[in-house]
């Protein structure tokens, strides 16, 4: 037992030895890459550094260089145009007119969310009106034909919102994939809708609370005037970090999580 016990000890003693002899080597290490750091922040290599991955991400007269890299197609893309259709496109120009475009393409679909769903509400509140006063008139055929008509475009919304926002992503613009995800959602959720019988007592009652739900507050046209609202801020704070240098010319949606101070209070009540 005295053996061993010696040889537990020696073996202690190595193992302490060891970590000592790299926990030198640690600091030593540590120290090199802090004086390489401190020696390159003084010959401002890192802010050399920074600017050229800036020119490279699109802050230089060639736009991003990232494009001329293979990337992968997104999935929708590949599905609708094929697996050999290229959407990118090379010169600076012609990808800042897709994200106007974009931009302008979210501006019209903002005022026809506001104007079809209200008009789809005032005859709701009509048909109701006449309902209550025992009047035998009713707006309901051609009210549910309107539905169907919203809802028919608001497949078409969020499925060209889906492809304008990948053929934006392939072209360089930084858009998160949860953000074009929820429009694959939303315009699946729309095509199930599509579906349902509009003579159901539950599919009437669904669009009484989609269009008009009192108890809550929410109505599509509120959606489409705060649609309206968030483009403008957005274009705006995106043009503002796209000067400051903290956004690249193809981005459309601000990478932060929080505006500037007293620039959200606007939108607060609206959502």
């Amino acid at each position: 037992s005295r053996n061993l016990s010696s040889r537990v000890a020696s073996y202690n003693s190595r193992i302490v030895g060891e970590g000592e002899s790299l926990a030198e080597e640690v600091k030593l290490v540590k120290s090199d890459i802090s004086r390489a750091m401190k020696r390159a922040a003084d010959d401002n290599a890192l802010e050399e550094l920074g600017r050229a991955k800036a020119v490279l991400e699109g802050h230089g007269p060639g736009g991003d260089m990232r494009k001329l890299l293979k990337q992968p197609t997104p999935a929708l893309l590949t599905l609708l145009l094929g697996q050999q259709c290229n959407l990118v496109t090379l010169q600076r120009k012609e990808a800042i007119k897709l994200k106007e475009e974009y931009h302008a393409f979210r501006d019209r679909c903002g005022v026809i969310l506001f104007s079809f769903a209200l008009v789809l509400l005032v005859g709701l509140l009509r048909a109701d009106a006449k309902r209550e006063a025992g009047e035998p008139f009713s707006l309901t055929p051609p009210f549910m034909v309107g539905v169907q008509g919203f809802l028919a475009w608001l497949l078409y919304f969020y499925t060209a919102m889906a492809l304008r926002e990948n053929v934006l992503k392939v072209n360089g613009s930084s858009i998160r994939p949860w953000w074009i995800h929820h429009h694959y959602w939303a315009a699946i959720t729309m095509a199930l809708l599509l579906t349902l019988p509009v003579d159901s007592s539950a599919v009437q009652a669904f669009v009484r609370k989609f269009l008009w739900d009192a108890d809550s507050g929410q109505d599509v046209w509120v959606q489409g005037l705060v649609m309206m609202v968030q483009n403008r801020y957005q274009r705006r704070r995106m043009y503002t970090r796209i000067a400051l240098g903290k956004n690249r010319a193809m981005d459309v949606v601000s990478g932060e999580s929080s505006g500037g101070s007293g620039q959200l209070l606007f939108l607060y009540p609206l959502l």
